[in-house]
């Protein structure tokens, strides 16, 4: 193949590719091939590890009710069961939402008293986040019943509202919303304020204003909001799954004040795990290092995540290696995976139809082929040639 491009080159596909062509580049095999997955359509909290590029982003952009529109779009079957097709979702990305950014910022007090609160603001920037992706993806839901039926209807949506803004969680910030877009209109102006912060562009001593009176209680928000939605009618009695991609973000730091700040916002994440409310049940990716080691799986305030109470673990790597997997579905995943990124970049390429991994891969030289020219046309190196291929079929046939 003559490429202009490594297909392979892009990193992180799944966080930057659009709804349409993530059809094209998702495989179904892991989905089809290990039942493990499953679970993350069920009820119960669960984290999905595995290693860098091994698909857990690609697994949880599922849940996103954009991709499920993307398939009807194409005409492509959702690769999920159908029994475990009718959820609802929301989600954040530690890494492409910025959060973790607050360890670069102080609120006047030295970095003890930072210690101590500031991951009551990360607390409060993660439900905020969450909330509003709830409002988007609900709507995005409600306006295509031909695809998702009638999880939700927005017509008790001002109802919603006022309900939502009595809950107590909120210490008073939503008392100014009526209706639906002044929510969003409200949880907008509050995220853009953290950005601000954390950018450096609001010059004060301590936290603004806007946010220092009123920090919500990690995880608390989410299960008033879902509750409310489903008290007026506004959606059914589904499943609702929570999306946190990229844990390990909140382990990317060197030992020292910005390490200790990053635990510290991990630890203030779990606490919204250890509620265990039916509610919602959360979705984390994470590679391996970043989610039960050095302390990660302590809850700030005291407590410990415990596996099978807490959380599900969904080993990615683990499952493929199981033996009835090595040599089966895995070679499968492969080949289907790769041939998918190579027709999505060389689209512009009539590809015959063959094994593309073994037409870019194959195979090598064997070691003769690779000996033999050495000696060619050194006829005083034939005895130092024929003690070569002895060793090499000895070799061979051990």
């Amino acid at each position: 193949m003559n490429y202009s491009q490594n297909p392979f080159q892009e990193l992180y596909v799944a966080d930057t590719v659009s709804k349409g062509h993530f059809v094209q580049l998702f495989s179904r095999v892991p989905m089809e091939a290990l039942t493990e997955f499953h679970q993350l359509f069920q009820k119960g909290n669960v984290v999905l590890l595995g290693s860098q590029g091994c698909g857990k982003t690609m697994l949880l952009t599922l849940f996103r009710p954009e991709i499920r529109q993307a398939y009807a779009d194409l005409n492509e079957s959702f690769p999920v069961p159908k029994d475990y097709t009718r959820f609802l979702s929301a989600g954040i990305n530690l890494t492409k939402s910025g959060i973790a950014h607050l360890v670069g910022i102080t609120l006047g007090g030295g970095r003890e008293h930072d210690l101590l609160e500031l991951p009551y603001f990360f607390g409060d920037f993660f439900n905020y986040k969450l909330v509003l992706d709830l409002l988007e993806n609900l709507e995005t839901v409600a306006t295509n019943p031909q695809i998702f039926g009638a999880l939700v209807s927005l017509d008790n949506a001002d109802t919603f509202v006022k309900k939502l803004r009595k809950q107590d969680c909120w210490a008073g910030a939503l008392d100014s919303c009526s209706t639906l877009d002044d929510l969003k209109l409200l949880i907008k102006k509050r995220l853009a304020c953290y950005r601000n912060w954390m950018g450096h562009n609001i010059r004060q001593q301590g936290a603004p204003e806007l946010l220092r009176e009123s920090k919500s209680t990690v995880g608390e928000p989410i299960l008033r909001t879902v509750q409310c939605l489903k008290d007026v009618g506004v959606i059914e009695d589904v499943p609702v799954f929570i999306r946190v991609d990229q844990i390990e973000e909140l382990a990317h730091a060197p030992a020292g004040p910005s390490a200790d700040l990053r635990l510290a916002f991990r630890q203030m994440l779990n606490g919204a795990l250890s509620r265990r409310d039916p509610s919602v049940s959360y979705r984390l990716g994470s590679r391996h290092y970043g989610w039960d080691t050095d302390g990660c799986l302590n809850v700030l305030g005291g407590g410990v995540l415990e596996e099978k109470r807490d959380f599900h673990r969904v080993n990615f790597d683990a499952a493929w290696q199981r033996k009835e997997n090595v040599a089966g579905n895995f070679e499968q995943f492969a080949r289907d995976a790769f041939a998918r990124r190579i027709k999505y970049y060389l689209k512009e390429e009539v590809l015959p139809e063959c094994d593309l991994l073994a037409s870019v891969f194959s195979d090598s030289a064997q070691k003769r082929e690779r000996v033999e020219p050495i000696f060619r046309g050194a006829p005083e190196l034939t005895n130092s040639y024929e003690r070569a291929l002895a060793m090499l079929d000895k070799e061979e046939a051990q």
